[in-house]
């Protein structure tokens, strides 16, 4: 088996390594080769490798003694969702969790597998194990580990209990125990053990479950009453079945996206679904281009998303009039701003963009050669902020933005003047682009994610 190995340098990664590192092949690449929050770097990794499994034990550490704890949320979402982003680069994904999925303020011991869900994590390093094995147990191909307290070769024993408890003895030192911590242990050699298990076979109980609900699926929506009005609700607020479903699974109720649809379809509401309503054709047009001589820098300079603060912004025109709506995504959290602006003229953008970013983290802004970024060195001064281009006639490269524009544009169509947009109709349009769960953000919307 080829096997990627995340955190290969890290305690259970260097165990992993040596007990069976002679049976597999194992790719362990360290941090400085390889950025696990980086999405082009990450994608740029993939391009030409694959993998047979994928085994993610790399982490934002949050225990005592690391020196920095902060955007443990973040980071270790995006370490994770960057490789399900290149999932078709490898077979199976093994992730490395802890019991802080449970939540640990509600610690019993012998914690068994369904008591998983009943509380969510406050603490980010526990919740982004819980949103990571939530979006798990509705995948095949993935598989979520939750061992409590590993012990044994290569461990911190500065700070690990058992390790430290020896050395102690070892020095005859006083040893110290305080009663109001509760342990689960598990031995390093056999959550190697139990990893190397699960490399080549599928996981009986998830497998188990799977079938069980199977079987019921498709008449779940029609027999249930909250399903049949919740459906009917969310699919007027232009919901799709599949983020029906997963904003579903977050409160523990199973349903799947085939069942749903089943369930629209029989009561003939397909109209309703986005490529009815949405039916436009798009593509990438072809033009020849030359680059501005005034030293504006361009995507490809652009930093990878390794934090809250990347932005992509662009303009919806009209025809019928000066009025334009300003589109600000974030590029991590996929929140959205629009704001109706009289014109496109340099203050009026300067003065808009410093109200919109204000007390927001702010590291870098993604757009296209609009004539109304000419003063774009001005305006970097002014956020104190890089602002990188797209090339000319290559919108695709904000994919982001453009993607919401056209989301947009379902609720401003083309021939409207843009001046007689109401705040009305504005705030439908923020409800739903920040409102609805996403799947690439694990079924959370965005405007969740900001609250925690």
């Amino acid at each position: 088996m080829k096997i990627l190995l995340t955190g290969g340098s890290g305690f259970v990664g260097k165990n992993i390594i040596e007990m069976i590192g002679k049976k597999h092949d194992i790719v362990a690449p360290t941090h400085k080769e390889l950025e696990l929050v980086d999405q082009d770097a990450m994608d740029a990794y993939f391009k030409n490798k694959k993998f047979d499994v994928v085994i993610h034990s790399a982490v934002k550490p949050g225990h005592r003694a690391a020196t920095d704890k902060s955007d443990q949320l973040s980071n270790n979402s995006l370490m994770f969702f960057n490789l399900v982003n290149n999932s078709d680069k490898w077979g199976k994904l093994i992730y490395l969790s802890s019991g802080m999925a449970y939540d640990m303020r509600f610690y019993v011991p012998k914690m068994k597998e369904e008591y998983f869900g009943e509380h969510i994590p406050v603490d980010e390093s526990g919740l982004s194990k819980y949103m990571i094995g939530k979006f798990i147990e509705r995948s095949d191909d993935m598989l979520d580990l939750r061992p409590f307290s590993v012990f044994g070769k290569y461990e911190n024993y500065s700070i690990r209990f058992i390790s430290n408890l020896i050395c102690m003895a070892l020095y005859d030192m006083p040893l110290t125990m305080n009663q109001n911590r509760k342990y689960d242990f598990i031995y390093i050699d056999d959550l190697v053990k139990t990893i190397d298990y699960f490399i080549e076979n599928k996981a009986k109980h998830k497998a188990y479950v799977k079938r069980k609900y199977a079987k019921f699926q498709s008449f779940k929506v029609v027999m249930d009453d909250f399903l049949h009005r919740f459906v009917l609700e969310k699919i007027q607020a232009r919901w799709s079945p599949e983020q029906m479903s997963g904003y579903l699974a977050r409160q523990n109720i199973k349903v799947s996206t085939k069942a749903i649809y089943k369930f629209i379809r029989s009561r003939g509401l397909e109209y309703l679904l986005f490529w009815s309503w949405n039916n436009k054709k798009s593509g990438r047009k072809q033009y020849h281009y030359g680059q501005a001589p005034d030293g504006r820098k361009y995507i490809e300079e652009r930093p990878g998303v390794n934090g809250p603060g990347h932005y992509e912004m662009d303009f919806i025109v009209s025809k019928q009039s000066t009025w334009v709506l300003l589109v600000v995504v974030d590029r991590l959290r996929k929140k959205t701003w629009v704001q109706r602006l009289p014109n496109r003229k340099r203050d009026t953008i300067r003065v808009a963009l410093s109200r919109l970013f204000y007390g927001q983290p702010l590291k870098s802004i993604t757009t296209d050669n609009d004539i109304a970024f000419g003063s774009w060195r001005e305006l970097e001064a002014h956020l104190h902020t890089k602002i990188y281009f797209t090339h000319p006639y290559h919108s695709w490269e904000k994919g982001l933005v453009e993607n919401t524009n056209r989301w947009i544009r379902c609720f401003v169509p083309k021939r409207r003047d843009i001046g007689s947009v109401t705040q009305e109709e504005m705030d439908q349009i923020h409800t739903f682009l920040n409102d609805r769960p996403r799947k690439c953000l694990g079924y959370f919307s965005a405007n969740e994610l900001l609250l925690v």
